[in-house]
Order: C-alpha cells, then structure tokens, then sequence
C-alpha cells in the first residue's frame, strides 16, 4: 500500500543490511530495497541470472552473496543497487 504497487510474487527472504530491508523476490528475479520503519521502496537490484534467488548476505561494506535455487552465487553491490 505504501508504494502503491504490489511488493511481488513471492518473498522469499528479508535481510537487514546497512540500514536497510533487501527482499528477495524469486519469481520475478529482483530485490526490493525497503525503508524500515515503513516499508517504502528505494530501490530495486534486478537479478540477471537465468534462475530463482534466495537469500542474501553481506560479504563487505557495500556488496552482498545472493543464493540461487541453482547451484550458482551472484554478487551484488548493495550501495549502488547493481
């Protein structure tokens, strides 16, 4: 309701980086970045790879692992949200 948009298909986790909430959507292959007190998007890290992204977790002060329902790990840069 906040961002006027559904948040999308399905939320498989939500991880607390730098301030920030980071969900990861499988279906639709991105990661949503939230405010935390109300839930307003700031961004969106689209996921390139040709699967299903699961969890995220901060490897340094501005990127992230992101796990794949394959057997594949993707890097993202959480500052920039590339």
């Amino acid at each position: 309701d906040v961002n006027q948009m559904p948040l999308g298909d399905v939320a498989q986790s939500l991880t607390f980086i730098d301030g920030k909430y980071f969900v990861v959507l499988n279906n639709s292959r991105q990661i949503k970045v939230v405010e935390p007190q109300t839930f307003k998007l700031l961004g969106t890290i689209d996921y390139e790879k040709a699967a299903s992204p699961r969890f995220m977790v901060p490897i340094n002060e501005s990127e992230a692992i992101v796990s794949d329902l394959t057997p594949q790990l993707t890097k993202v840069n959480y500052k920039t949200n590339t």
